[in-house]
């Protein structure tokens, strides 16, 4: 599993609840999924994206932050992982 700083980084304030993410995964090491999500200790059961040996794979999800500002990103295969975001969700009011 892979943390990365979303929240106050770029234009994404502090208190963003959610991040609007872009993210490929490139030539993975074999079959596999990435799953994207708020940091918990337990990963959903449910991928965001599926890929095959040496593919280059993109996807975009709506991904909920934790409360530190984080998102999480489980790989079941071994891959590089390219990341952009390209918006964000204001904090509810």
């Amino acid at each position: 599993m892979t943390k990365v700083r979303v929240a106050g980084r770029g234009n994404v304030p502090y208190d963003a609840s959610a991040a609007i993410v872009n993210f490929t995964v490139v030539s993975p090491d074999g079959p596999g999924f990435e799953t994207v999500f708020p940091c918990t200790p337990t990963p959903p059961n449910a991928p965001n994206i599926n890929f095959s040996p040496g593919a280059i794979v993109p996807n975009s999800v709506v991904a909920k932050l934790d409360p530190g500002g984080d998102l999480c990103i489980f790989a079941l295969t071994g891959a590089d992982l390219s990341i952009d975001v390209s918006g964000f969700v204001a904090p509810s009011v």
